[in-house]
């Protein structure tokens, strides 16, 4: 029994206050269904009664009834009881047309009346049971007072439970208030009156928590208050949210429980469970035990020395959070903390000499201060996939909590061991120990630096306080964890791009798992990132839930979330805006689970203090959380994902007070239900930061046996030999050999002293070398002049870099764009390493470089100082973290940018030079090698640069030889290092003599030779610790250590360092010529020669309308006949005898609705041209022109082809591939005369065409899957469940495959735009990259595109980003504005086909952010010629901008469901229309018209239909100085915003064209005249 609950023993009589579900948030009902009482058990989340929860609170009060103790019960929920009834009862008792009605709320105490009984009747299930109502009022009158205790006390004899609750029916409160005179206003309150009137000895309020927390109970920082003492207390708590329904909340109870506390009846405050783990049937008995539950008001409390109480859990808090702070400071600062605590020791020796020796343990520290930093020590590095790299790190525990004997020595030991490994610390010292313990701690205490803080070592001295810090339910150790929230967050230097991959794959892609991302942190400085914008609207697009954090909720309008510490684990998430990364570290401290936290940023310094500091299990930069698992982290399985710190046993030292923690680096990497993620788990070497890549440990010949040791390449040997002891290299060697790659006398100068230090240099590296090497190769002459030194370039480029050049001449020679972007720049993100002189040329040409584009990528120390520099130029200087070489994502360049007057980037340039690519770089001894190639540009001067850096840009790279080619490979730079070196003597005759033994010479011998002298120096030098360190070696690295040796591998394998010759196959074959794809001759019968355009013209017209006499003038809702017309193709093919020539064509046949079936059509012709091959493309409507149809080879046939071929079938053409667009049908559609067509295909479908197609999505469905053959497969994009289904009956009726694809991954397009804008189209580019995939199969050409398992073939994406389809998210400024004013955008169309609810809502996404995009595009350029050449906006500063609607549908169409759809997307991404324009469309759909058609008389023009149209919009248009305008004809339409253009000069006129292809047609028509 916990003592402060002894009382309970003495208690009789006791008064339960229970709690109701109809008071209950919706969170809360959530969290806790399942353990409250009243209507909080009476009834489920549903409303629908709990019997079962009744029954377990009927049953805890039938057990104390029959122990003898006297139960009087306080409930509510009348009133939410009724108002269930109610509703019911008007449900069933009203006719349809009332229910479309408002409903007004039912009365309260209508609802009271009638739920009294149906909420009594519940207590009678196991207990006998009494109501009593009461009011406020009647506590007025003392006989009513005195009436009530003698009938409660003759009830409680009778074994009867009183029900007490407040007759709300009647009640005439209004307001709460309270008197002296004990008026209630709530339940509770009536509750503690009751307690006092009835002369309780307890009285129990359940909540839905466990107790009083100090701030919200959802918050992780709250904590459960066991004993409440108002006196401290009562400013300390913060409360939460009141009840939702009912009228009381935690503040109503703690001002019951005070007010009947103090008055001498204590309360305790519990949840009906006991706790929030589940639901359990003996909370009240708990309390009844004495047992610690709930929270506790007595008057005597605040005698009880509770002052103390939660100190112990504070002081871990703090400890964790100072713990936090010592983590984030270097070694040397940790290593300095441990000195300075020595030395107080030592300072404060009298205070505490009496009781010990104290200089014994001073030293002690500085002991362990002199050991290697254990923290974010690398134990494994692993690379999970290509670019993704996994380590697994040492790291704190976190907070000790250590319990020791009556020995103060411990104490310090402990201490220095807690700081030395990072960790907070709790002590609990003997108590015969207590002034030593005090005293020791106090003097350790303040000696820690205020940045990290006194609290990180606390010293608890009540006993009683470690079993609260302990968890006393189990002795099993618990191995797990309990929630997975990971956050997410986007710096403010995050590429969006990558960040959208990111995020929707941490979310979407499988978001039950713990692994998902449950919160997304933003950087406030991208608030009004219009990425960001399109981030969250495609989060919910893709179903996605969003809720927001305090900040989030005010700036995008979400609704708030639950808690900042939810775990959803459905599609749902909470977002919330941060100040920086700091902020975000201690939010993900404050309400995360340590599961798995990711930062998306390009600032590398940013993203190393967020893996350093975020205290996690793991820690992403760059990568989808979801690759926190077992298999994927190259374990083979996992049991599941540890939170927790079990670690060791044993002895336990500094290593045993560290756990791990795994940090994945990435460049962008998603799981995407692991579809095309290859997986290597390759392990890879570990190097030391502080060690660099040379390791000075030992004597590395003793490694080597005598009779291997023939050659030896020491590269960069004037650093190497600097630390080697032992024997020397030419000794032990027959050769050695140094290999010199850089200047680093250069490096030396720019420092501080350094014309001083790079002297003396000189020398020491002159004499090293010579004393170690037979001969120096130096990579050119820019690298230093030593002695016995030859220049010979040795470098060769991997092979993939020469298969880059060589498919990049392949595609040149096939006509295509080998190299389509422009100028980049790689290397190590130092000054030094080239950065400046770039920045300095650059600088110096802005005005003369401004066409020049430029991408820099690395990593480096300098990284934040070269961005922020590059940013201030006015050039377009993009940066990114560095990556290898050969990425894909650098084939794609043209120009390598090498500024550089050192060879640091010499290897670069001859990877660049192997890609095919144009390489310019400075005229110095380091480039002199490469010279000799044709796509080597030097200069000498910054003018010479900016000439030759713009020839570069628009002229194509030149065909290198391949003896050029050979002299890039491994196998010339072998060739040339074995001849610089002298090697081929030795390596053709090995030298039997035996090796010399170190130093066994004569004396003679030693006097003639100075060179063995200085190598005895050097050997005696580089001896002693203390020189070593001296010169710049680490401390204790004269020999191995055992994880040295582990990397080394000293004592296990003898691996030499001697020269081992690969061949490498290097050969690199002749392009073969390819088939020619353009311009091939077809044969054709020309049955008239047109000599005149003006001929042709009239000929042309009368082809039109003849087609037109073919249209029928059924109208679309006639629906009959369609098989008739049908049947009637075949008949013409067979007059045409064209059945023959239709099945070689390899048709891909593709149906879908909404628009979207011309774009995967136009998607797969690009993507199949770009392949290489001849394509034909027919699609349907044409907006301006018939034409517009037919598509050879990407471009629309000529009126002379059309001409050609349509009187020869009113009265034939070869292509590989013809893709067929299905009109409205599907089954009864004209194309579907193919019978064999390679591959059909079905676009996502949708409500459109109606009337045509059927009124359901099944109906819908079955007609387009008319398309379907047998033996022919099909593929579909992602479709609703009842379309989908009809689908895959339809494809299993005829015995054929139904794939269905999913949308294109944009990262697939490596930074590339889809050609058609639109997030909607990548379902489409998705679903055309399966369909050219096949087709290419089929037809045996896959085997000739070359395909990477990370991106798709460059053809591919080619194909989508150059593919066009007028009328779809197009902009067309007014040419006619553009010749009278100098204001080139002052009238703009925004034209888009849509017509459906859908696909308007799609187009006002589209139309929102190209204005964003537009203003962007003027904010930058407001004056004079924007980047494109076209002019400015010369006369004024600022220029505003009206958003005109030009607008028609057919009649057919809702305008009342289409026009909301348009407006409101618009709002909310804040587009209000200054004006709508109706207009009928010119164009009518049973004629066929051309560019040269004259427009429709529109004197006779019925305007009806627009009038309805002008009306619905001004219903729902209500925005303040908006109107609308109906004009006859588009002409006249066209007219007038063009006169007011003219007019309104500074005024930019942005025209929305859409709800009609005729329309969009019609206006492409007159603006480009």
């Amino acid at each position: 029994m916990d003592q402060t609950r002894a009382f309970v023993k003495d208690v009789k009589r006791l008064v339960i206050k229970v709690l109701h579900f109809s008071s209950l948030s919706p969170s809360a009902l959530a969290m806790i269904s399942g353990f409250l009482v009243g209507t909080a058990v009476v009834t489920r989340t549903d409303g629908r009664l709990a019997l079962g929860r009744l029954g377990a609170l009927c049953e805890q009060v039938k057990e104390l009834n029959v122990c003898g103790f006297e139960v009087i019960l306080v409930t509510s929920g009348a009133v939410g009881v009724g108002r269930q009834r109610l509703r019911y009862r008007r449900l069933v008792n009203s006719s349809f047309a009332d229910l479309q009605k408002p409903q007004l709320e039912l009365d309260g105490k209508a609802c009271a009346a009638v739920g009294q009984n149906g909420l009594m009747a519940l207590y009678d299930l196991d207990v006998t049971s009494s109501e009593l109502l009461v009011t406020d009022n009647d506590f007025k009158d003392p006989d009513f007072r005195m009436q009530l205790c003698q009938t409660v006390n003759t009830l409680l004899s009778l074994k009867v439970i009183p029900v007490f609750n407040e007759n709300d029916a009647i009640s005439t409160r209004r307001a709460p208030y309270e008197d002296s005179s004990g008026i209630f206003w709530d339940n509770d309150s009536l509750a503690a009156l009751l307690a006092l009137e009835l002369k309780a000895d307890l009285l129990i309020l359940l909540s839905d928590v466990e107790g009083l927390y100090s701030g919200p109970p959802s918050e992780p920082n709250s904590r459960l208050i066991h004993t409440y003492v108002k006196e401290r207390h009562d400013s300390e708590i913060t409360f939460g949210d009141k009840s939702r329904v009912g009228r009381g909340g935690m503040t109503a109870k703690v001002k019951a429980a005070v007010y009947a506390a103090y008055a001498g009846t204590p309360v305790v405050i519990t949840s009906f469970s006991g706790h929030c783990s589940g639901f359990t049937t003996d909370s009240i008995l708990k309390v009844l035990q004495g047992e610690r539950v709930g929270t506790l008001f007595h008057q005597d409390a605040a005698n009880w020395g509770l002052q103390g109480e939660d100190t112990a859990r504070d002081m871990a808090i703090s400890a964790r959070e100072c713990s936090r702070r010592l983590q984030s400071l270097s070694s040397d600062a940790r290593k300095k903390i441990m000195m300075d605590i020595a030395n107080a020791l030592e300072a404060n020796e009298k205070l505490i000499r009496t009781e010990n020796e104290i200089s014994s343990l001073a030293n002690s520290i500085r002991a362990l201060a002199d050991m290697e930093d254990p923290i974010s020590r690398v134990l494994e590095r692993t690379e999970v996939a290509d670019g993704l790299i996994l380590e697994k790190t040492a790291c704190p525990l976190g907070v000790l909590l250590i319990v020791f004997e009556s020995r103060p020595d411990a104490l310090i030991q402990i201490a220095s061991l807690a700081i030395l490994s990072g960790n907070g610390l709790l002590l609990k010292g003997g108590k015969e120990a207590m002034r030593s313990n005090a005293i020791l701690h106090k003097v350790i205490t303040e000696a820690i630096p205020a940045v990290v803080g006194e609290k990180l070592i606390g010293l608890v001295t009540p006993r009683e306080e470690i079993p609260d810090l302990l968890k006393e339910s189990t002795k099993i150790p618990v191995l797990g964890h309990s929630d997975g929230i990971c956050h997410v967050y986007l710096d403010k230097s995050a590429d969006m791009e990558m960040a959208s991959r990111i995020v929707l794959d941490a979310k979407i892609d499988y978001p039950a798992t713990c692994n998902a991302m449950e919160t997304l942190l933003i950087h406030r400085d991208l608030l009004n990132n219009e990425w960001l914008n399109d981030l969250l609207v495609e989060l919910k697009s893709e179903g996605v839930a969003l809720f927001g954090g305090p900040r989030a909720s005010q700036e995008f309008g979400f609704s708030e979330a639950p808690s900042l510490h939810h775990e959803y684990n459905k599609m749902a998430c909470t977002v919330e805006v941060v100040d920086d990364v700091h902020a975000a570290i201690n939010h993900i401290h404050q309400y995360g689970s340590a599961h798995t936290d990711c930062i998306i940023a390009k600032d590398i310094a940013t993203a190393e203090i967020f893996l350093s500091q975020v205290d996690s299990a793991a820690v992403f930069h760059n990568a989808s959380t979801r690759f926190c698992d077992g298999a994927r982290f190259g374990l083979g399985a996992e049991v599941g994902i540890s939170t927790s710190r079990i670690h060791a046993r044993g002895p336990v030292g500094v290593e045993g007070l560290l756990t791990t923690r795994w940090i994945l680096k990435g460049s962008g990497q998603v799981v995407n239900g692991d579809e095309g993620v290859v997986y290597t788990h390759r392990k890879l070497p570990l190097f030391s930061k502080e060690k660099r890549s040379i390791l000075p440990v030992g004597d590395i010949t003793e490694t080597i046996p005598d009779e291997l040791a023939e050659i030896a390449i020491l590269e960069e040997p004037e650093h190497l030999t600097w630390y080697h002891h032992g024997r020397q290299w030419k000794t032990k060697f027959q050769s050695v050999i140094g290999v010199i790659h850089t200047n680093y006398l250069e490096y030396v100068k720019r420092e501080k002293n350094g014309q001083i230090q790079a002297f003396l240099l000189k020398y020491v590296n002159g004499w090293v070398t010579q004393i170690y090497c037979h001969k120096i190769v130096r990579l050119s002459g820019a690298t230093q002049d030593l002695p016995r030194s030859v220049i010979c370039n040795v470098h060769g480029v991997n092979p993939k870099f020469l298969e880059v050049g060589k498919t990049k001449h392949e595609l040149k020679q096939r006509g295509q764009i080998a190299f389509p972007k422009g100028a980049y720049f790689i290397g190590k993100m130092v000054w030094s390493k080239g950065y400046t002189e770039l920045l300095q040329l650059l600088s110096k040409f802005q005005d003369e470089l401004s066409d020049l584009q430029i991408d820099l990528y690395g990593n480096g120390e300098d990284f934040n100082e070269i961005q922020e520099s590059f940013s201030e130029l006015t050039l377009d200087t993009r940066i990114y973290p560095g990556r290898d070489h050969v990425d894909s994502i650098f084939h794609d360049y043209k120009v390598f940018i090498n500024p550089s007057t050192t060879d640091v980037v010499c290897t670069t340039t001859a990877e660049a030079l192997a890609m095919g690519k144009i390489v310019i770089c400075a005229d110095h001894p380091s480039n002199e090698f490469f010279k000799q190639f044709p796509n080597c540009y030097t200069y000498n001067s910054g003018k010479e640069f900016v000439k030759l850096t713009l020839k570069a840009l628009v002229k194509e790279p030149a065909p290198i030889t391949d003896n050029l080619l050979h002299e890039l490979s491994w196998e010339a730079a072998t060739e040339r290092f074995i001849e610089a070196a002298e090697l081929k003597e030795i390596i053709q005759e090995k030298t039997l003599s035996s090796p010399k033994p170190f130093m066994a010479m004569s004396s003679d011998d030693w006097k003639k030779s100075l060179e063995e002298a200085s190598a005895y120096l050097h050997n005696a030098i580089s001896g002693i610790e203390a020189a070593r360190y001296a010169f710049g070696a680490i401390p204790n690295t004269l020999q191995p250590d055992e994880q040295q040796c582990e990397e080394l591998g000293l004592p296990f394998e003898p691996a030499a360092p001697t020269l081992k010759f690969h061949c490498f196959p290097g050969v690199i074959a002749k392009p073969t010529s390819s088939k020619s794809v353009a311009g091939l001759p077809l044969s054709r019968n020309h049955l008239a020669l047109i000599t005149s355009k003006q001929e042709m013209t009239a000929e042309y017209e009368e082809a039109l309308i003849c087609l037109s006499s073919l249209i029928t003038r059924r109208t679309r809702a006639d629906r009959s006949n369609k098989g008739d017309s049908f049947d009637l193709l075949f008949e013409y093919l067979k007059i045409l005898d064209l059945e023959a020539a239709i099945s070689p064509l390899n048709v891909i046949h593709v149906a879908g609705t909404k628009g979207k079936v011309g774009s995967t059509c136009t998607f797969t012709e690009s993507i199949i041209r770009s392949c290489g091959f001849r394509t034909g493309l027919f699609t349907s409507p044409h907006l301006i022109d018939v034409r517009e149809r037919f598509r050879l080879d990407g471009v629309e046939v000529s009126e002379k082809m059309f001409l050609e071929h349509f009187w020869w079938c009113w009265n034939r053409l070869q292509v590989d591939a013809a893709i067929m667009e299905v009109g409205l049908g599907g089954k009864f559609d004209a194309t579907n005369v193919v019978q064999e067509p390679i591959v059909c295909g079905i676009s996502s479908l949708g409500y459109d065409h109606m009337e045509i197609l059927g009124y359901t999505l099944e109906e819908i469905a079955g007609e387009k899957a008319g398309i379907f053959k047998k033996n022919v497969p099909a593929y579909v994009a992602p479709q609703p469940e009842s379309a989908l289904h009809t689908l895959e009956e339809k494809a299993s009726q005829l015995g054929i495959p139904l794939h269905v694809v999913s949308p294109l991954d944009p990262g697939l397009l490596k930074g590339q735009h889809l050609g058609l804008a639109g997030e909607h189209q990548f379902i489409n580019a998705g679903l055309a990259v399966a369909l050219s995939t096949f087709w290419l199969t089929k037809t045996g050409n896959l085997k000739n595109i070359q395909r990477n398992e990370n991106t798709l073939p460059e053809q591919f994406i080619r194909g989508l980003s150059s593919a066009n389809l007028e009328g779809r998210a197009q902009i067309i400024p007014d040419r006619v504005m553009q010749q009278q004013n100098s204001n080139n955008r002052c009238l703009t169309f925004y034209l888009d086909g849509a017509h459906s609810p859908e696909s308007l809502e799609v187009c006002a996404k589209w139309f929102s952010t190209a204005l964003r995009e537009d203003s962007h595009h003027f904010e930058e350029h407001p004056h004079g010629k924007s980047p494109d050449g076209q002019g400015g906006y010369p006369d004024s500063d600022k220029v505003d901008c009206l958003q005109i609607l030009l607008f028609n549908c057919m009649s057919v169409r809702d305008p009342q469901v289409l026009l909301p759809h348009l407006l409101n997307t618009c709002l909310k991404n804040g587009v209000k229309f200054h004006k709508a324009i109706f207009v009928p469309n010119q164009s009518v759909f049973n004629k066929v018209s051309s560019h040269a058609s004259p427009p429709t008389d529109s004197e006779q023009v019925d305007l009806s239909w627009q009038l309805t149209l002008q009306r619905v919009w001004d219903n729902l248009c209500h925005a303040e100085g908006s109107s609308s305008l109906v004009f006859p004809s588009l002409p006249l339409a066209i007219k007038w915003l063009r006169e007011s253009a003219q007019q309104g000069r500074s005024i930019r006129f942005q025209v929305l064209v859409t709800g009609s292809l005729h329309l969009v047609g019609d206006v492409l028509r007159l603006i480009k005249k």
